[in-house]
């Protein structure tokens, strides 16, 4: 799945010409963390509220005053429209971070946040399945392979729906089977067949809806301070 299929294509934006206090009040009102800062279309830094809090202590007059420009985080890391969501993943983890532009050519055209991601990745290992989950141990040589998915196939009326998910590295070899029934019809049958099966569980949470809808807009997530920024001297 690509990004430009996930993102949200009306994210919340500040032009580069304002002042701490209009991106202070900007994002208590979305109840944001974070407002992406343009000139025109074209992203130019992203701010959040540490960004707003390093108003040099030696600055004179009102904090709320001092250009957004001055304070921002420039050269952001984005991402393209046409990246895979896994590339997304991995630059959320790897940098820390809870959201990411989505630009092309310099031009913001999205946002993409942890959320969307998770989304995706709950539907992709078979979370949003409630039921009998559990690992398959597998050969390394991956010669079970096929011998799983003809066992799967033989029990395929059991298996609606299910996810089936393969890792085969130097660290394991599994293949991890969440299926939409409580019966352990399926553990029985591959244990059977001489698979070992563990971290068998059943999940009885209550059921969620199934996708969420494709938000057109940043509703936020990290609420700011109660008032705008104070002067650091006082």
């Amino acid at each position: 799945m690509l990004v430009r299929e996930c993102m949200i294509t009306n994210p919340l934006m500040i032009d580069a010409g304002a002042t701490v206090g209009a991106a202070a009040r900007s994002m208590r009102t979305a109840r944001t963390g974070r407002l992406c800062v343009v000139a025109g279309d074209r992203l130019v830094g992203v701010a959040t509220w540490t960004d707003l809090a390093r108003v040099p202590p030696s600055r004179v007059g009102d904090p709320n005053d001092v250009a957004l420009a001055d304070v921002m985080t420039t050269h952001p890391v984005v991402i393209r429209p046409g990246a895979l969501m896994e590339e997304a993943a991995r630059t959320l983890y790897w940098h820390g971070l809870q959201a990411l532009p989505v630009v092309e050519d310099q031009r913001l055209i999205g946002l993409i946040t942890s959320r969307d991601v998770i989304g995706v990745f709950i539907r992709r290992v078979g979370a949003d399945i409630r039921g009998i989950s559990m690992a398959v141990n597998l050969s390394n040589d991956r010669s079970d392979l096929c011998r799983l998915s003809e066992s799967l196939e033989v029990l395929r009326s059991a298996l609606s729906p299910f996810a089936l998910n393969v890792r085969v590295d130097q660290y394991e070899a599994r293949a991890r089977i969440r299926v939409a029934s409580p019966s352990l019809r399926v553990a029985e049958q591959l244990a059977a067949a001489g698979y070992t099966i563990s971290e068998l569980s059943l999940d009885t949470s209550m059921e969620e809806p199934r996708s969420l809808p494709r938000r057109e807009h940043d509703e936020g997530s990290t609420p700011g301070p109660d008032s705008t920024p104070h002067d650091p001297r006082e």
